[in-house]
């Protein structure tokens, strides 16, 4: 018999974390996500200001740029085709 598994929780969400959401007063839940909201703006801005992470984002983006261009230009003109195919009533 296979034991029943547990539920995964998403990441950075424990079963500690739900019980402290649980019994927190509405300005305490107000505090958490003003705190969270910050934390994930210096998160954004370290992505930004940092010269390794901006090399290689500029990497990526030089490698799958061209794969990105044909998959627009290919879905435009998918698009183009079923419209005209709808207004020919086919």
């Amino acid at each position: 018999m296979r034991k029943p598994q547990k539920k995964r929780l998403p990441l950075g969400i424990s079963e500690e974390f739900i019980a402290e959401v649980e019994a927190a007063s509405p300005d305490q839940l107000k505090s958490m996500i003003v705190r969270f909201q910050e934390g994930i703006a210096e998160a954004r801005a370290f992505q930004k200001e940092d010269p390794k992470v901006r090399d290689l984002k500029e990497t990526y983006d030089q490698a799958v740029g061209p794969a990105r261009e044909t998959i627009r230009v290919l879905s435009n003109r998918t698009k183009m085709v079923l419209d005209t195919l709808r207004k020919l009533g086919g």
